[in-house]
């Protein structure tokens, strides 16, 4: 605006000086000026010729100086650009050789990023690499850097407790955690950790306590989960006051609670491992009285009675309504094998392997073959279970 003032003014006084001047042409009119011992005398014409001269100088000197500054500004602009892409492209050179499988070149590139505008991630990328090049406390640092001062600070402190669970640090692993809110810690990622971590510190019950909130972010895991915490405390009960405590101890539990698939798989897996055998197979058939429940089917396989009738004829009983169903075949033919009726395991099996072959069922009926002493039999259905 000032720029525009300036050139108006200057452009009325060339108009004016040239309305005005034929008027004063032969007019001896002058200008004194007089500084100190100094005096200056010249006519009005060349004094206003000196004025208009004076504007247009301080008119280039002003261009000439916010030219020159904006040439020393742009420098600094130039350079920072240049060190900002000299830094993106370590990034990608060490991202890619992350990638590649190049942890050194990966690290060498990654380092130099450390001071660059990521938002964190060249620091969770550079703390990943470190910790796979077995530099553990190094890793701890980049992502302690990223969780303080950058935007990703959740998924720094993802990767810290991460790898206290692979360190099998649960209880570092667990302060971390205590310290995410409320809203984070109901994220998938953490949740899974968390129950890693409760897992290792042995901490069965706790597990049992969140395992309801934590139906929604374990998804198909819930199940996995809910009998593994059950067996974990069963196991723990047994080992410290034996398996009569252990029974009493389920008796004791809500009904609700007993009728819990994973809690009774949990329950008849402790008594299989106590070698109580008999009482595992009241309990598979009872629950199962009323149709297969998929938790507990499986355990009929780990069942060995010199006498499995109860299971046998329940297992026949399913096979009438389905009889080519190829898992019930299997069981069947598990739970003849390990009570030596080979005549009933070999018809089950076969029938099975017919249905569907399997490396599970092909092997257990080389084991039949191999018990009476049929070598060639057994050996060649060693060889179709490789195949």
């Amino acid at each position: 605006m000032s720029r525009l003032v300036m050139v108006i003014l200057l452009l009325i006084a060339i108009v004016v000086a040239m309305i005005v001047g034929p008027s004063l042409v032969g007019e001896k009119g002058y200008v004194l000026i007089a500084m100190g011992n100094t005096t200056i005398e010249t006519s009005v014409i060349a004094a206003l010729f000196m004025v208009l001269a004076a504007i247009v100088v301080f008119l280039v000197l002003e261009w000439l100086v916010k030219r020159l500054y904006r040439v020393l500004g742009g420098s600094k602009t130039w350079l920072g650009s240049l060190s900002s892409r000299r830094v993106n492209r370590a990034y990608f050179k060490g991202i890619t050789a992350y990638f590649e499988g190049d942890l050194v070149r990966a690290d060498k590139w990654l380092s130099r990023t450390h001071d660059g505008d990521f938002d964190g991630v060249n620091l969770l990328a550079a703390g990943q690499v470190a910790a796979e090049q077995g530099q553990t406390e190094r890793a701890h640092k980049l992502w302690q850097r990223a969780a303080d001062d950058s935007r990703a600070d959740y998924a720094a402190k993802v990767c810290i407790v991460k790898q206290f669970v692979k360190d099998e640090q649960p209880h570092q692993a667990l302060d971390v955690i205590e310290s995410l809110s409320e809203k984070e810690q109901q994220r998938r990622s953490i949740v899974n950790l968390w129950i890693l971590a409760l897992a290792q510190a042995g901490r069965w019950q706790d597990i049992q306590q969140k395992l309801p909130k934590w139906r929604g972010p374990l998804g198909e895991d819930y199940h996995l989960w809910a009998r593994q915490a059950a067996q974990g405390e069963f196991a723990e009960i047994a080992s410290k006051s034996g398996a009569n405590q252990l029974m009493q101890h389920w008796h004791q539990l809500p009904r609700s609670v007993r009728r819990d698939p994973a809690k009774q798989a949990a329950y008849v897996q402790q008594l299989l491992d106590q070698g109580m055998h008999q009482d595992a197979q009241k309990h598979l058939v009872e629950w199962q009285s009323s149709g297969q429940v998929p938790q507990l089917l499986p355990l009929f396989k780990q069942l060995r009675l010199p006498n499995p009738s109860p299971s046998v004829k329940l297992i026949e009983h399913w096979l009438k309504s389905d009889e080519n169903n190829v898992e019930l075949l299997t069981t069947l033919g598990h739970i003849a094998c390990n009570c030596g009726n080979d005549i009933l395991a070999e018809k089950a099996l076969q029938k099975a392997v017919k249905l569907e072959p399997s490396q599970e069922r092909l092997r257990l009926l080389a084991n039949i073959s191999e018990r009476k002493q049929d070598n060639v039999k057994a050996l060649a259905l060693y060889k179709q279970s490789v195949e």
